[in-house]
């Protein structure tokens, strides 16, 4: 299902669309989330941007490892949900709630 650190990229893309959520309606009132479109768009671009740079930071930061006592700069293994690293998640989330949306 994940490989590594990938079970982050659904916590990190609901926690940021119900922190949105909740904003929403304390702001604008009781129910204003659900009965708008465009604040489940925003928090899912919201969301994706997240996942987008937590995935980045995940997968593409280069580390330094202690490698036969030579430190060598080594790329990050990737880290995946449902077989898919975590940045990409960033562009299929929000196509899949566009879709849902403007069915």
């Amino acid at each position: 299902m994940w490989s590594r650190k990938g079970w982050l990229a659904p916590v990190v893309i609901i926690g940021t669309m119900a922190l949105v959520q909740a904003s929403f309606n304390f702001v604008y009132g009781k129910d204003f989330y659900i009965q708008n479109e465009w604040p489940k768009m925003l928090a899912a671009l919201v969301g994706s941007a997240s996942v987008g740079m937590l995935g980045y930071y995940l997968n593409y930061k280069t580390r330094e490892v202690l490698h036969e006592n030579t430190r060598l700069e080594k790329k990050a293994e990737l880290h995946k949900f449902i077989g898919i690293p975590i940045e990409y998640w960033a562009i299929i989330f929000p196509a899949m709630i566009a879709f849902s949306i403007l069915k």
